[in-house]
């Protein structure tokens, strides 16, 4: 590919996009590598889909899966002596059909629209008890004294945990998150096993309880759940309590921080969903869109060989499908860079549609719209104290978070 002077190639974005310091604002090396090369194959051997039609293509289409990446990880030479690496291999990220569609099926009641609807109250809840010392002293970090506490808070009441071991969940949670960064450590790898068996013990003491005294909570269905004499065996749903709380608090928290950073830097967007509360839900949509999450998703694997936007990818090729680039191509959403709250036909790809879609979405967003939703209608003013404040970014070789680590704030009622 011949290019003109000063311009970027593609394997110079990828790399600039995955060394640290990571850009700050990735979204222009997005659009030029969506420019140049919609489906490229780096270097490193590892593909990306950066438009919205390729990525779309590779999170719902039957010729890609994540199963690939269960045996990969068995392949780590630490994998024997690793609880936490055999007990990523087997949740369900990681998992294809046939098995996934059976374990997605039994756990598909967890999160029913009835156990969402019955959470609202709680979650209510759990905003006001963490805004209430901002009231008071005028202010506070609306990310580590808000965003980081309430999705674990949340789960581990879903699940059925007592609010005095959420904060404990919390940490084991961080801690077996290490295992998933890129190039882990084997220091890293040893905290996160020893939270990785910590967990194991709870989770397999909270499912004796659940059953011998069943309660209204999700550890329970988990524990009851059967579907044609099938059900969930001991590791697998102590895998699936693990990984309903990781899932869910790494996301959700970036949910929030970045969805209040976008509308504080957006106030005609911010005025307007004060004016109509109802535009939260086609809100959180937009705001899942203009900032996932989630930058890349779970690598998949091709099964077969298959042909992408008229690139051809041989079987066992691995490609990530960059969410933050797909959400923002002009060739699905006009003016992609503006944050528009009541866009139409907003169909963003951040929670990953397809047979993996992501299992506590609902869960995700009802959190989002309560958190936002409460800060835009309480507070008439809210005032950032820090303009550029430092994001949460890891590489781009893999499932990479995005958000604000902090987002202090001063804050004045109506």
């Amino acid at each position: 590919m011949v290019l003109a002077s000063g311009t970027r190639s593609a394997e110079e974005i990828i790399r600039t996009l995955s060394t640290p310091p990571f850009p700050h604002d990735p979204y222009p090396l997005y659009a030029e590598l969506r420019d140049l090369a919609p489906v490229y194959r780096s270097e490193s051997n590892m593909w990306f889909a950066s438009s919205y039609e390729a990525a779309a293509t590779v999170l719902r289409s039957p010729a890609f899966g994540q199963g690939e990446g269960a045996r990969m990880i068995s392949q780590d030479p630490r994998y024997g002596d690793s609880a936490v690496l055999q007990a990523l291999g087997q949740m369900i990220t990681f998992i294809d059909p046939p098995d996934h569609t059976r374990l997605r099926r039994l756990v598909s009641r967890v999160f029913s629209p009835r156990v969402i609807d019955r959470l609202r109250d709680y979650v209510t809840q759990v905003v006001d008890e963490l805004l209430a010392p901002m009231v008071r002293e005028g202010g506070g970090d609306l990310v580590t004294g808000f965003a980081d506490h309430i999705p674990v808070t949340v789960v581990c009441h879903l699940l059925g945990v007592p609010p005095s071991d959420h904060a404990q969940c919390r940490t084991w949670s961080e801690e077996v998150g290490l295992s998933v960064e890129p190039g882990v450590s084997d220091e890293q790898l040893k905290r996160a096993d020893r939270a990785q068996l910590e967990y194991d013990a709870y989770f397999r003491a909270l499912a004796v309880e659940k059953r011998a005294h069943p309660a209204d909570d999700v550890m329970t269905l988990l524990t009851q759940a059967k579907e044609e004499g099938d059900k969930l065996s001991e590791q697998e749903l102590v895998s699936m309590a693990t990984e309903i709380i990781g899932a869910g608090s790494e996301t959700t928290r970036n949910l929030i921080g970045s969805g209040i950073l976008a509308l504080l830097r957006n106030p005609d967007e911010l005025r307007q969903l004060r004016a109509d509360p109802g535009l939260i839900r086609s809100a959180i949509e937009e705001l899942l869109r203009y900032e996932a999450p989630v930058q890349t998703a779970v690598p998949r694997f091709v099964l077969h060989d298959v042909e992408l936007e008229g690139v051809a990818l041989p079987e066992g090729a691995m490609i990530g499908a960059v969410i933050g680039a797909a959400n923002r191509d002009p060739k699905r959403f006009e003016g992609p860079d503006r944050l528009d709250l009541d866009r139409p036909d907003n169909q963003p790809l951040t929670f990953a549609p397809g047979i993996h879609h992501c299992l506590g979405a609902s869960v995700a967003r009802l959190e989002g719209q309560l958190a936002i939703g409460t800060v835009a209608r309480r507070f008439s003013t809210i005032e950032l104290l820090d303009e550029d404040p430092p994001m949460r970014q890891a590489c781009d070789l893999g499932p990479n978070p995005r958000g604000p680590v902090s987002l202090p704030v001063t804050l004045r009622g109506h």
